[in-house]
């Protein structure tokens, strides 16, 4: 008979997967508020992950001085001629690819929308 090529069972709490919510034991960490306010913007953050990926107010303003001299980038003058076409839809689609993700396309459209706005002014 041959011998079994499964592996040996292990003392429960040592962390290896025997299903859910098993696996490796880690502490977790304790859930608070982190208000921040930023360009007339309070952003609150429930936890230390998502601080990590927030803007900081010296990092906007250099964002904006170099959008000011550079101008707009190729993909997003592309996308404001369909804008000004009246292709939402087909904008959105072509950013959403640009950049990888839906949710950073809608506010890349909504900011494109806000740029000709004031350009018509």
């Amino acid at each position: 008979m041959a011998k079994s090529t499964r592996a040996p069972k292990r003392a429960p709490g040592i962390g290896v997967v025997r299903g859910l919510k098993k696996g490796f034991t880690v502490t977790k960490r304790p859930i608070t508020a982190v208000e921040t306010k930023a360009d007339d913007k309070t952003f609150v953050y429930t936890n230390a992950k998502s601080k990590r990926n927030r803007s900081h107010k010296k990092l906007w303003a250099i964002r904006s001085v170099i959008a000011d001299v550079v101008g707009t980038l190729p993909y997003e003058r592309r996308a404001q001629e369909m804008l000004k076409v009246g292709r939402e839809k087909r904008a959105l689609k072509f950013v959403k690819r640009r950049l990888g993700s839906f949710q950073a396309a809608k506010v890349k459209r909504e900011k494109l929308t806000e740029l000709l706005r004031t350009k018509k002014k």
